[in-house]
């Protein structure tokens, strides 16, 4: 009897590291789907329209469960993204939160400040995350777009992706129920086990299967809510405001006015320079001026005298 019991276990255990290993690869991770308010990969979206932009957007079904194929229940994980630009962004942030919690959803996060703008004024703004019941995901996308004044010029950009995961969760479904009924089955081996290692042993592997046991619950939980709530991530920016060109009445008289005014003050310069000049310079320039004047005059004559003198007596040398 206990070395039927300990084959049994032994099988068992084998079985279960078949399916831990198997497991390991399908097992769906829980960050996947929140880690972004949605998801940045289209080769596994499972949706009938992605698409981004503000011109002739689409709008798509918002529904996270499709219907049945081949008895399988599908199961679509759906997010938005949209950016938009309002008169008061920090009142269309206040009232996008609101409509979380109208929509059957909540609040992820949200933030608000100013920064600067390429009119180079400080203007408010607004991020935030909310989740939203799937069905109302399209609506809740026409609630925030109504808060523009013009949805075509004033929503920069919309996006709506999908994300398949029913392999995942029929696969986890599937796991879970051979989970269950192998802990049921070593149940019933323990009550039959007669000593205390056959009783450890059994004990050892059903503490490892609960643990699995609740491990895919938690993922299969996730993935409900997942498909259930719909996140979407709105950007808020301002309009901002147009520049004002300011004009001035043209009139000749004042022009005029400034002409013969400015005629008038270097008139009044000019003869301020010259006053200086001549009471403050010239007295200067007569005073040290004229001395060296003649004496270089002076001394010019002298030396032209001596070349004159020069000049005479190499002539008479040269005739005698």
């Amino acid at each position: 009897m206990k070395n039927k019991i300990l084959i049994t276990v032994f099988i068992i255990t084998l079985f279960l590291s078949g399916c831990k290993s198997k497991g390991q690869d399908n097992r769906v991770p829980l960050a996947e789907y929140y880690s972004t308010p949605y998801p940045e990969s289209t080769a596994e979206y499972a949706y009938d329209e992605i698409y981004s932009g503000s011109q002739e957007m689409p709008v798509s079904k918002s529904v996270s469960v499709l219907p049945q194929s081949d008895g399988v229940e599908r199961k679509i994980v759906k997010n938005a993204s949209i950016t938009i630009e309002v008169i008061d962004p920090i009142q269309a942030l206040n009232q996008i939160n609101s409509m979380a919690v109208q929509y059957g959803g909540y609040v992820v996060n949200s933030t608000n400040g100013q920064r600067y703008y390429q009119s180079e004024a400080l203007l408010p703004y607004g991020e935030t995350t909310i989740r939203v019941s799937a069905e109302y995901l399209d609506e809740a996308l026409q609630a925030i777009e109504s808060l523009t004044t013009d949805v075509e010029k004033h929503v920069s950009s919309k996006t709506i992706t999908g994300k398949d995961i029913t392999s995942d969760y029929v696969d986890s479904q599937s796991r879970l129920s051979s989970l269950e009924a192998t802990r049921k089955k070593l149940y019933e081996i323990m009550d039959t086990a007669e000593t205390a290692e056959e009783t450890l042993a059994v004990f050892h592997e059903i503490s490892d299967i609960e643990s699995q046991i609740e491990i895919l619950k938690g993922q299969i939980k996730f993935m409900d809510e997942s498909a259930a709530l719909s996140s979407i991530y709105v950007i808020i920016n301002p309009i901002p405001p147009e520049k004002i060109i300011e004009t001035h009445d043209w009139a000749i008289k004042p022009i005029l006015n400034n002409a013969v005014q400015l005629l008038i003050d270097f008139g009044q310069l000019l003869a301020e320079i010259l006053t200086y000049f001549v009471i403050a310079v010239l007295p200067f320039i007569v005073v040290i001026g004229l001395p060296i004047f003649f004496i270089v005059r002076a001394v010019r004559k002298k030396n032209k005298r001596k070349e004159k003198i020069n000049t005479e007596v190499s002539d008479l040398l040269k005739h005698e």
